[in-house]
């Protein structure tokens, strides 16, 4: 912010509305890019904050899909958490393997996708037609 106003009240409203920096003028061009290169580090900074948030706002919330998920196996399958996790990590392991296996053939590869036999463990995390998806739609 450029001004002719030096006063506290004034200077203290302009922090607390964002302001990055603040010059009086008259300045000499030596003040200049100081407080220019001093601005861009604040806004670099406040602009890497907002996105580590974004991304833990969006870590966070898959993670609370995965309990809700999770609770819905223990509840509506009578496993363990433990069970629950295993199986969810073969399924992730299966669905891995189906993403990898014919990209780009747009062919479905049944025996590696969720509910078929792999190996000899049945994967099978379906949840019933009614219930909410991840993003909240269901089946």
């Amino acid at each position: 912010m450029l001004t002719a106003y030096s006063d506290a009240e004034l200077v203290r409203r302009a922090a607390k509305a964002g302001v990055y920096a603040y010059l009086v003028k008259p300045f000499r061009a030596s003040d200049l890019l100081p407080a220019i290169e001093t601005a861009i580090a604040r806004f670099e900074e406040a602009q890497a904050l907002r996105e580590e948030t974004a991304s833990l706002a969006d870590a966070l919330a898959a993670r609370k899909a995965i309990e809700r998920a999770k609770g819905l196996l223990m509840e509506r399958e009578g496993l363990t958490e433990a069970e629950c996790v295993r199986a969810a990590s073969r399924a992730s392991q299966i669905s891995g393997q189906a993403a990898e296996g014919d990209r780009g053939s747009g062919r479905r590869r049944p025996e590696l996708e969720s509910g078929h036999v792999h190996g000899d463990a049945r994967v099978s995390l379906a949840l019933p037609r009614n219930t909410p998806r991840v993003g909240g739609t269901s089946s």
